[in-house]
């Protein structure tokens, strides 16, 4: 079944056109590539999805339910959680501290049990500590949760944008060029833990990315974005086929 679905989605800036008119559907469980040139509109496209842009029309439907429109934080609530492609960590703080802060977003405590409930508040903060380690662990970097964010390899670092995200216990991860920086190594390792989620984790993932090899070998199925557009969707070997990708990456 289709998870998310966008119909004519567009986003005007004055004149320019950012995203034209997209539509694309996305199946349960997936692994989506989306590629184009750079300002082709594939992160005005995520901007749009996770609510940090309204749209100028069209839709944007997450199981059925119609949620354009819709704050930041509705849309997190719904289980749509982005990353960016600069990491936010709060570099002062360790690795295993930035997760837990991740993690206070989803802890509900009402006033009353604050004021009177102080074991109880004591028993949920440990279990936020365990489950911050858990994420660490599941994503093979649990070694490094009492190392301050600020002095980890940058390959480390954009592994732990990824799991503060996991906080807020996603279905849906939209992961914009998450291997920025890495070298090949560290981005096959990357690749490895993010193609974990999908297939032990089962979360549905969108994966902007300018590193083809990345995305050709990992992704079932790529949308191609340029100048806004949708100009082609399909298997890594249809899309590296097409002559309308060959030649807005190449051109003619």
């Amino acid at each position: 079944m289709n998870i998310l679905e966008l119909k004519g989605l567009r986003k005007q800036f004055g004149g320019l056109v950012a995203v034209n008119d997209v539509d694309l559907d996305l199946k349960e469980g997936e692994l989506r590539g989306l590629i184009g040139p750079n300002g082709s509109g594939k992160t005005t496209l995520f901007n749009l999805i996770s609510g940090f842009l309204q749209p100028t029309k069209g839709k944007v439907i997450w199981r059925g339910k119609n949620i354009t429109g819709k704050p930041v934080h509705s849309i997190v609530n719904e289980g749509i959680v982005r990353t960016f492609q600069l990491t936010t960590l709060l570099k002062d703080m360790t690795a295993l501290q930035n997760v837990v802060i991740g993690c206070h977003l989803h802890m509900e405590m009402g006033l009353l049990e604050q004021v009177f409930g102080a074991a109880r508040k004591r028993e949920k903060e440990k279990a936020l500590v365990k489950r911050a380690v858990d994420l660490l662990k599941n994503m093979g970097i649990e070694d490094v949760k009492d190392e301050l964010t600020g002095a980890l390899p940058h390959g480390y670092q954009r592994v732990l944008n990824i799991v503060i995200t996991l906080a807020c216990e996603p279905k849906l991860l939209l992961l914009d060029e998450p291997t920025t920086g890495l070298n090949p190594i560290e981005t096959q390792q990357l690749m490895d833990r993010i193609k974990m989620l999908r297939d032990e984790k089962g979360l549905t993932i969108i994966l902007v990315e300018h590193d083809m090899k990345a995305v050709m070998g990992n992704c079932e199925k790529i949308s191609v974005m340029d100048f806004g557009k949708k100009i082609a969707e399909g298997s890594p070997e249809e899309v590296s086929k097409n002559e309308e990708v060959i030649e807005a990456y190449l051109g003619r």
